[in-house]
């Protein structure tokens, strides 16, 4: 049984990973030929280090194998709420002004 797991790349950054292309089920549908084509066949994918605060980028080039690069997570803006009509308030006050339309 072929354990190699298919890589693809952008550059050298890591797009897309299949961990069982050849199998005969979950497989890719592809020979090693059709997929040496488009990607990389590789005995094992690096697993990235947590670092809190920071998101991994794997890279992999044949000649370096894999790497990663970690960058800072930039918080998402909180947003104000107060700012913001809820639905049901919304839902209210229609019906109010349908009902002394009527």
């Amino acid at each position: 049984m072929d354990n190699r797991k298919y890589i693809e790349v952008e550059g050298d950054v890591v797009t897309y990973i299949h961990y069982m292309p050849f199998d005969e089920k979950n497989g890719l549908g592809k020979t090693e030929e059709e997929l040496l084509t488009t990607g990389f066949l590789v005995e094992d994918v690096a697993e990235p280090e947590f670092i809190d605060g920071k998101k991994s980028i794997q890279h992999y080039s044949p000649e370096r194998g894999f790497w990663f690069e970690y960058k800072d997570i930039v918080p998402e803006p909180v947003l104000n709420l107060d700012n913001y009509i809820r639905w049901d308030e919304l839902a209210s006050a229609y019906a109010e002004g349908v009902e002394s339309i009527g």
